[in-house]
């Protein structure tokens, strides 16, 4: 019979053999059951759902809140990875978090998947996951980060609902600031997927962060278009904490935000 430290180094081994392939995210299939009942004893697998669990550290504290959410795009990128490889994407406000490189946990996030039906998953400490199909409003382009499938930058935009540019306006801001030409947008806004509304939010939030030139190549590419647009800023606060930037990096324009307040 094998000693308990033997056991454990057995199932330590049979761990790291798996650590690195969907983000330390481990079904309960992939290892023994003997393996699982250690691993989770000693602190190296945190559950997370019936079935799934997370690579821990054995020093964190029993409902520390900390590594969970330091993890929870790892876990979901495992997850969903896991269940349907890349047939899934994010929502745009979800998709906008990712984008702007915000350390920013949602009490939900939204997944469109292409199979399926709708589901919530709920996950530690209030977050939960809203899974749906929705095959018409896939985003035309998908794009991938950190191994979460997400809308494009411009879809991201030109879908955004208009609470996110009230709730997080620092995020908003950081994306407007990312686009390298009012094309990206117009070639979405002008398909039977774009939206009069969302062109008219789009161009008054360029305006509000010092790129009138893009508003008013969106208002006047939508009208020959033969859109009527009606232009509107969508933000709240009075002035941009950002404004026109020629940096187009999350990271830096993130910390030029925090310092200007």
């Amino acid at each position: 019979m094998a000693k308990p430290n033997e056991k454990l180094a057995d199932a330590l081994r049979a761990l790291k053999r798996l650590q690195g392939k969907y983000n330390g995210v481990i079904e309960s299939g992939d290892i023994t059951e003997a393996q699982r009942v250690i691993l989770v004893e000693e602190g190296f697998l945190r559950p997370v759902i019936k079935g799934w669990y997370l690579c821990s550290n054995p020093r964190d504290h029993e409902g520390d809140s900390t590594a969970w959410y330091a993890n929870f795009w790892s876990f979901l990128s495992g997850y969903l990875t896991r269940r349907f490889k890349k047939r899934y994407c994010l929502n745009a406000d979800a998709s906008l978090i990712l984008h702007t490189r915000s350390t920013r946990i949602p009490r939900q996030v939204t997944v469109i998947t292409t199979e399926g039906g709708t589901s919530v998953l709920n996950l530690p400490y209030g977050n939960s996951v809203l899974i749906y199909p929705d095959k018409k409003h896939r985003p035309r382009h998908q794009t991938e980060v950190n191994g979460l499938q997400l809308h494009s930058l411009p879809e991201t935009l030109c879908k955004l609902s208009p609470q996110a540019f009230i709730t997080n306006p620092r995020d908003a801001e950081i994306a407007l600031n990312m686009v390298g030409d009012p094309g990206e947008l117009l070639t979405i806004l002008l398909t039977k997927e774009g939206s009069v509304a969302a062109a008219g939010r789009l161009a008054g939030a360029m305006r509000f962060v010092g790129r009138a030139d893009y508003a008013e190549r969106i208002i006047h590419t939508m009208k020959l278009g033969k859109y009527d647009v009606r232009e509107i800023n969508p933000f709240l606060i009075p002035v941009p904490t950002l404004g026109n930037t020629r940096e187009r990096s999350p990271y830096i324009m993130r910390l030029q935000s925090l310092w200007s307040g």
